[in-house]
């Protein structure tokens, strides 16, 4: 792997065993289109950026069709108990979530979501404290519902750090217990 790549290549294992890959970078800063006289020509991204903005007031819309398919995850998550099943269903709707919130102006919901997948992802299934996954898909929901855009919302801000800080404490307990093990 070249240096370059190295930087990119983060790499975790997910609950249905691919590879997930998370890049730290920004990639708007790496897109190139070289006309004839080898300027950059930035028209691409300003036209997808204007058809965007033009689609933000359905945003809230959309998020509120993300985060049920979250709960209707939980849902199952209650009916059935804690299976893998029930697991990569959680994961995948908060994985989804997590994709969309950056684009909708919703970091924080993005936030709460990667801090669900990063516990979902790295904490053994008969590990997993329920009652924690139940305050990551409330916390988001709660987001979405007030409309808790950017990141400017103290409350949401606070929440979305405490659960960020009790997930990596159950993760780093879990890693503990298995190198004892």
């Amino acid at each position: 792997m070249s240096k370059h790549n190295a930087a990119i290549a983060v790499t975790s294992q997910s609950p249905s065993g691919g590879q997930l890959i998370d890049s730290p970078l920004n990639f708007r800063k790496h897109v190139v289109q070289v006309t004839g006289n080898n300027t950059l020509d930035m028209g691409p991204i300003e036209r997808a950026e204007k058809a965007l903005a033009g689609l933000a007031d359905q945003f809230p819309t959309w998020m509120q069709d993300e985060i049920a398919a979250l709960v209707g995850a939980r849902a199952m998550l209650q009916y059935e108990g804690l299976t893998e099943a029930t697991r990569q269903r959680i994961y995948l709707a908060a994985h989804n979530l997590r994709g969309q919130a950056q684009m909708m102006n919703f970091p924080l919901v993005g936030t709460v979501s990667d801090s669900l997948c990063n516990l979902i992802d790295r904490v053994p299934i008969d590990q997993l404290p329920l009652p924690i996954i139940d305050l990551h898909i409330e916390a988001a929901r709660a987001m979405i519902s007030e409309n808790a855009s950017g990141e400017s919302n103290g409350v949401a801000l606070k929440l979305a750090a405490q659960l960020g800080i009790a997930s990596e404490g159950i993760i780093r307990k879990s890693i503990s217990t298995e190198a004892v093990d």
